[in-house]
């Protein structure tokens, strides 16, 4: 009763839950999800809409498809709808009110769904492009949702937290994985023949998060801020928490864009120490690969031996043997897939050809491995264009906001410093993952990416700010 009498004294919230119970119920087969997401919500409006985004966010990325689709389809829709009520509960319907998105991150929005459209309408199959677009252009609206509100806040350090959070959970369905399944699954894992995902049964997109959220995770043990002392020994668990995960997707192309990123951050924080460390750490390699066993083991978990005769090779030659024919506006967004087997390099029946086929069948998008040769096949030259003028943007406005916060915040510095080398590390990564960064709207993929930048632009936004109030 007491829920119900708080409910009826405040309408507006009233309305919120009956939507969102709908939605739950049309959108989700599983019904008894309704209830706890219906209390998590009512707790989260009575202690406060501070705490709403943070949450939204973690459940966008830490929970994916594959704990069912109609149950994803309703996480979607009721973070959806809690968004854009909480946006009109602030700003109504004004739209003078609302915060503008940057400038030119704003064309790069407009070019990049113009470049999906237009190679749409010169693709074989319309309905195929037209759902891409339409998932690329509600994605850019979730991710407005949530520009307009951390840009007004200006608290880029949630944001971040709340990804390592994501990461964390992500780790926890990894670990518990490996734990329950004895010593077989961590044999396998050492050996190189087992992965571990978690909640993730694509092991390369629980790497994707990880590749964000443990240099994060490294990054905030040299933060310096009052109260935050005390919580060092916790993060030392969460990243160890997150190492063993990292280990045990056997993602090569997280691990090193992991491995990039640390590397980085510490020459750019620590030049002089780092030299030192970097040597130590050299050493240590060496006398590991040396070492028989040790060397051993290295080579089967990293799979040195089957460099190359990797399945991604193969795909790569059948996208080449597409794109001459593709050159200016690509094949169409999501129709890759399509023209994989009338470009297949090798025969029918084959090992080689079991392995596509496990890519053809199992893989929602990114089946091409490469970002960039990913974009060239879908959306040619001019896609490709596109995406790299937005990566040379993202790079650019990061590095320079290193340089800006270097003598006005040691807090920002250390954490621009670290998301640039995330950026860095991601950059390696996609050249041999194609999914993270624009998967045709893909939101537990991409998310993090876009979040990550946004970071950086709140960050630039409070730094001017901070500048001309000193100036003045």
């Amino acid at each position: 009763m007491i829920v119900v009498d708080y409910l009826v004294r405040n309408k507006q919230l009233l309305g919120v839950t009956v939507v969102l119970a709908t939605a739950v119920l049309i959108f989700s087969p599983y019904l008894f999800l309704a209830v706890p997401i219906l209390v998590l919500i009512w707790i989260l409006f009575m202690w406060g809409e501070k705490l709403v985004y943070p949450f939204v966010l973690i459940t966008f990325i830490a929970l994916p498809g594959d704990i069912g689709e109609g149950t994803r389809t309703a996480i979607n829709v009721v973070g959806s709808i809690i968004l854009v009520v909480l946006m009109i509960k602030k700003y109504q319907f004004n739209i003078n009110r609302y915060v503008k998105i940057d400038r030119t991150l704003f064309r790069l929005i407009i070019s990049i769904l113009s470049s999906m459209i237009i190679s749409t309408l010169f693709s074989t199959d319309i309905i195929v492009g037209a759902k891409e677009v339409f998932r690329q252009l509600l994605f850019f609206m979730i991710f407005n949702l949530f520009y307009s509100e951390f840009i007004k806040k200006g608290n880029a350090f949630s944001l971040l937290i709340s990804m390592v959070i994501g990461g964390m959970i992500i780790s926890i369905g990894i670990c518990y994985d490996l734990f329950i399944s004895g010593m077989q699954l961590i044999y396998l894992e050492l050996v190189g023949l087992g992965k571990s995902g978690g909640f993730y049964n694509n092991v390369s997109a629980a790497g994707g998060l990880l590749a964000i959220s443990l240099p994060l995770s490294v990054s905030f043990l040299f933060l310096k801020m009052d109260k935050w002392s005390k919580a060092k020994s916790c993060v030392v668990g969460v990243i160890l928490l997150q190492t063993v995960a990292l280990l045990a997707t056997n993602s090569r192309g997280a691990i090193l864009s992991v491995v990039v990123s640390l590397l980085l951050f510490g020459y750019l924080l620590f030049p002089i120490k780092f030299k030192k460390v970097f040597h130590s750490i050299l050493l240590v390699i060496s006398i590991t690969f040396l070492h028989p066993t040790t060397s051993e083991l290295l080579n089967l978990y990293f799979r040195t031996g089957r460099i190359f005769e990797n399945t991604r090779y193969l795909i790569w030659q059948m996208a080449f043997s597409i794109i001459p024919d593709n050159l200016l506006f690509g094949v169409g967004p999501g129709m890759f897939k399509h023209y994989m087997y009338p470009n297949l390099p090798v025969m029918l029946g084959t090992w080689n050809e079991q392995q596509i086929a496990y890519v053809y069948e199992n893989s929602g998008a990114g089946q091409a491995h490469n970002f960039f040769i990913m974009q060239a096949v879908e959306q040619g030259i001019i896609g490709l264009s596109i995406s790299v003028i937005l990566l040379g943007y993202v790079l650019k406005t990061s590095l320079k906001l290193i340089k800006t916060t270097h003598s006005l915040s040691y807090q920002d510095y250390v954490l621009a410093t670290a998301i640039f080398s995330i950026f860095i590390g991601l950059l390696s990564r996609s050249f041999f993952e194609a999914t993270g960064i624009l998967t045709n709207g893909w939101l537990s993929r991409d998310l993090p990416f876009w979040l990550l930048f946004l970071s950086v632009l709140i960050i630039k936004s409070k730094t001017e700010s901070n500048t001309v109030c000193k100036s003045s």
